[in-house]
C-alpha cells in the first residue's frame, strides 16, 4: 500500500502451481486496531440482490472492497492467463477476518452479469478460505420476508464447506465481538494476573482490579449503556467450520 501502509493492512498475492493465495497482515498499526472495533453491521452490494440479510464488519468490507477493486482486474487476468483454478483467502486475526469478508465479496461478484473482474470468474472456479484467529465478522439478519430470509441463508451455505477458521485455546479474538461474556471473564482473570504478580502491590493493584471489573462489567451488563450495542454484537458469527486446538 505504499504510504496507506500505516493506514491500510498490507495486502499480498502468491501463486504456488495452479493456486493463488491472496492474504491480508494482521493486526499492527494503531489504524488496524481502529478498524478492528468498526463493526458496524453492512450489506455489500456485490452480494445484496441475494442476500440481502447478510452482514459484516463495515470496515472489513471497505478495505476489501478497495483491495480487490484496485487489484481485481490484474488478478483475474493472471489467474486466466496461468491456467490458475483456485483461490485461497488467507491471514490472521484482523486479516483472516479480511480473508473472509473478501470470500463473501468474490462469491457475491460471481453471481452478478457485469463486467467487473471477479464477476467474469465461472461458478466452478474454486475458492476457499483458512483464516486463522479471525474475529466473527458475519451477522445474519433475518426479516419478516421469508424469501429472502431462505435466500439469504443459502447463500451462507455456500461456505459451510470452504471457509475454515482456526481457534487456539482460550484466544479472545475469534471470540470477538460474539461472546461478551466470554471477553469479560477473560478481562477479568487478565486483571487478576496482573495484580497478582510482583509488579504492582496493595493499594494500586485493588484500584486497578476494581476499576478493570466496573468497566467489563458496565460492557457486558444487560443492565448497562452498552445493551443494545452487545445485543446486536453478540449475533456475529464465523462462516464456515471451525478449528479448535489447545
Amino acid at each position: 500500500h505504499g504510504k496507506f501502509e500505516t493506514t491500510n493492512p498490507p495486502f499480498m498475492a502468491a501463486i504456488t502451481g495452479t493456486t493463488m493465495i491472496l492474504g491480508w497482515r494482521g493486526s499492527t498499526t494503531t489504524m488496524d486496531w481502529m478498524s478492528d472495533l468498526d463493526e458496524s453491521p453492512v450489506v455489500s452490494s456485490r452480494w445484496a440482490d441475494q442476500a440481502e440479510g447478510v452482514r459484516v464488519f463495515g470496515s472489513y468490507l471497505s478495505l476489501v472492497d478497495s483491495d480487490l477493486t484496485i487489484h481485481g482486474k490484474r488478478l483475474v487476468d493472471r489467474i486466466k492467463q496461468g491456467g490458475i483454478d483456485e483461490v485461497i483467502f488467507t491471514g490472521h486475526s484482523l486479516g483472516g477476518g479480511l480473508a473472509q469478508v473478501a470470500h463473501l465479496f468474490v462469491e457475491g461478484c460471481r453471481s452478478q452479469d457485469n463486467d467487473f473482474p471477479w464477476s467474469t470468474l465461472s461458478e466452478d472456479f474454486s475458492i476457499r478460505t483458512l483464516a486463522f484467529e479471525a474475529p466473527t465478522t458475519t451477522l445474519l439478519d433475518l426479516g419478516d420476508d421469508e424469501e429472502k430470509n431462505n435466500s439469504s441463508k443459502a447463500f451462507l451455505e455456500k461456505f459451510k464447506d470452504n471457509v475454515v477458521c482456526t481457534v487456539f485455546s482460550s484466544d479472545v479474538v475469534p471470540r470477538v465481538p460474539h461472546d461478551m461474556k466470554y471477553i469479560h471473564d477473560a478481562a477479568i482473570n487478565a486483571v487478576d494476573n496482573v495484580c497478582g504478580g510482583t509488579i504492582m502491590h496493595g493499594v494500586c493493584a485493588c484500584l486497578v482490579k476494581w476499576k478493570g471489573t466496573q468497566i467489563m462489567k458496565k460492557f457486558a451488563s444487560e443492565e448497562a449503556t452498552f445493551a443494545t450495542l452487545t445485543k446486536v454484537l453478540c449475533h456475529f458469527r464465523h462462516i464456515g467450520k471451525i478449528i479448535y486446538y489447545g
